[in-house]
């Protein structure tokens, strides 16, 4: 088992929103790893196990709901939000159907999301 903090990772093509939950994630406590496309998401997940993955819907390489289900077969345990800034509620049914765990709608209160972590681990 891995000790020390527990790592959240956040798949999501936007730079600067990665850059703010970095800051958010990290005053938590959480240590950070960030990826901007699937693929790369892909990579690093072997790598660092994370304990939760927060995941963007719209992706350049693919969509959310594949990065749910590829990371569910890598790691059937790790806890996962989905977020979108489409307010339509099929994607979020599609996203817990697919096995997120949570779902935030762009735009979102941080501390809210701060607080899904720290239930969810």
């Amino acid at each position: 088992m891995r000790e020390g903090k527990k790592v959240v990772m956040v798949v999501d093509d936007e730079a600067l929103f990665r850059t703010m939950l970095k800051e958010v994630i990290t005053s938590g406590g959480y240590s950070f790893y960030e990826a901007g496309r699937g693929k790369e998401a892909f990579g690093l997940i072997p790598e660092v196990t994370p304990d939760v993955v927060i995941v963007d819907h719209h992706l350049p390489d693919t969509k959310g709901l594949n990065v749910i289900k590829r990371i569910k077969c890598l790691l059937p345990r790790v806890k996962i939000i989905f977020m979108s800034g489409e307010s339509c509620k099929d994607i979020f049914k599609k996203a817990l159907d697919a096995g997120a765990d949570a779902i935030f709608a762009k735009p979102f209160d941080v501390f809210s999301l701060l607080e899904k972590i720290g239930e969810m681990i």
